[in-house]
């Protein structure tokens, strides 16, 4: 990609914050609403996997909502910084909302992100156990979440329209660099799993041997 090709060539920091903003709200109130949609129309025990799921990407971008708010969405434009502060503080009902659930970042870093550990003290999350966090666990939970975010993305969303419709356009004009498929059909799919599955049962028989077990 050319540097004139660049986002960050075309739009200053403030553009690439308020779409990043937009993007991630919407995508949690998608992801919600998504989920709303399907209760009691599949079986139970998918209806919980979809549940978790849907509980665990909604945490992740909601702490990466509020970093976005909190750090990243400022301008070096002192009448347009004084804007957005105004629209934070008006917006402060919400966030202090969603700010009540206290372990959101650390349920995200250690239960999502890393390897059910918490980094501090490599204690493992079932010793204290995944209820005991204090995050959105219900649909209301989940609902009034939802709302808060709704609220700040639509504060946002509408005085600065032009600004995202010139990055979405941009974006829409440049394309996107896309990695190709490993797995492009189903026979390449089957074929790879039966590979794998052959190399490690001559793995397993050949470790039985070596220990004497067979």
């Amino acid at each position: 990609m050319s540097e004139k090709e660049s986002l960050h060539a075309n739009f200053d920091d403030f553009d690439i914050s308020i779409y990043n903003l937009i993007f991630l709200g919407n995508t949690i109130e998608t992801t919600i609403k998504s989920f709303a949609s399907i209760i009691n129309k599949v079986p139970d025990a998918q209806e919980r996997a979809i549940w978790v799921a849907t509980c665990s990407i909604v945490i992740i971008q909601t702490v990466s909502f509020l970093e976005e708010f909190d750090k990243q969405l400022v301008s070096n434009n002192e009448e347009l910084n004084n804007a957005i502060a105004l629209l934070k503080r008006a917006l402060k009902p919400a966030t202090k909302q969603i700010r009540e659930w206290k372990e959101l970042t650390q349920f995200r870093n250690a239960v999502l992100a890393h390897n059910l550990r918490d980094k501090k003290e490599e204690i493992s999350v079932f010793d204290r156990g995944l209820d005991s966090y204090d995050i959105p666990k219900t649909g209301g939970d989940f609902s009034v979440l939802a709302n808060c975010v709704s609220m700040i993305r639509k504060t946002f969303e509408s005085p600065f329209m032009g600004r995202l419709k010139a990055m979405q356009d941009f974006l829409d004009r440049r394309g996107r660099n896309s990695f190709a498929s490993r797995f492009a059909s189903g026979e390449a799919v089957a074929s790879t799993v039966d590979r794998l599955a052959n190399e490690i049962n001559a793995n397993i028989l050949e470790l039985k041997l070596s220990v004497g077990a067979i």
